[in-house]
């Protein structure tokens, strides 16, 4: 199909935004074209000799990464077993049955230090699920994990088609009457699979062994979070929950 139409489906695919992509191309009128039918993709100028291509790439300003975590080196697997879900999932007519199917297992861990240099990269690349978008460097992070007063929660999540890597981040502010949200958010790619709801879950449990009866939550309005905002809307009540609450789907098994 046209090049603006095969970008848009790729998105889909992807679950990723517009705003996500690069337009690489040598042939000017398609750089052109889209510019004008796709404005969020970014379309660089490409030099007249080839042979300069390659150079521009690498200093493009697209691509900037602190460090190589794990799922970046899986990434090319993710979108694999991502197409194979989306095809096994055409085989069920009720999604729900499609969800157990998959054999979801959260894995929660706290205040573990292992994994900092993923757990700041999500802070700077996730977008649509976030309550409250504060990129974060490794040592802040690492800094936070340390703290008496916080708590840092992260999940890893496997399905029956493999490992979606580190998808979940919160950050737990104590305090003596509730536990405080300050960020919470988690990768796009598994976003409407309970995933959300069983990760908050697992914090509301740590927080009842606490003897902490609600949580808040830190909310604030972007251009891209209107999934973070729905959540939201959906289980707390003036940015506060019971956490009795708040149950995890059956379809997943929280570690």
């Amino acid at each position: 199909q046209d090049k603006a139409q095969n970008l848009i489906e790729l998105a889909q695919e992807l679950n990723i935004g517009l705003d996500s992509m690069v337009f690489f191309d040598d042939d000017p009128m398609n750089r052109e074209a889209i510019k004008a039918m796709l404005p969020l993709v970014e379309v660089p100028e490409l030099p007249i000799d080839p042979a300069e291509y390659a150079k521009l790439l690498i200093t493009l300003p697209y691509f900037p990464s602190a460090a190589m975590t794990d799922e970046d080196k899986m990434r090319g697997n993710l979108y694999v077993t991502e197409r194979l879900r989306a095809e096994a999932e055409k085989s069920f007519v009720n999604r729900e049955e499609f969800l157990h199917s998959l054999g979801l297992e959260l894995h929660v861990f706290v205040d573990d230090a292992a994994a900092v240099a993923r757990l700041a990269q999500l802070t700077e690349k996730t977008n649509q699920f976030n309550v409250n978008k504060e990129p974060l460097a490794e040592d802040a992070m690492a800094g936070l994990i340390e703290r008496d007063d916080c708590h840092v929660f992260y999940g890893r999540l496997t399905d029956r088609f493999g490992d979606h890597g580190i998808i979940n981040l919160a950050i737990v502010k104590k305090q003596d009457e509730l536990w405080h949200l300050d960020q919470l958010l988690m990768s796009c790619r598994v976003i409407g699979r309970g995933v959300e709801e069983a990760f908050l879950a697992a914090i509301a449990r740590k927080a009842k062994e606490s003897r902490i009866e609600r949580l808040s939550v830190a909310f604030r309005q972007t251009e891209k979070n209107k999934p973070a905002e729905d959540f939201i809307n959906k289980h707390f009540k003036n940015n506060l929950v019971l956490v009795d609450d708040i149950v995890a789907p059956n379809w997943i098994t929280v570690k």
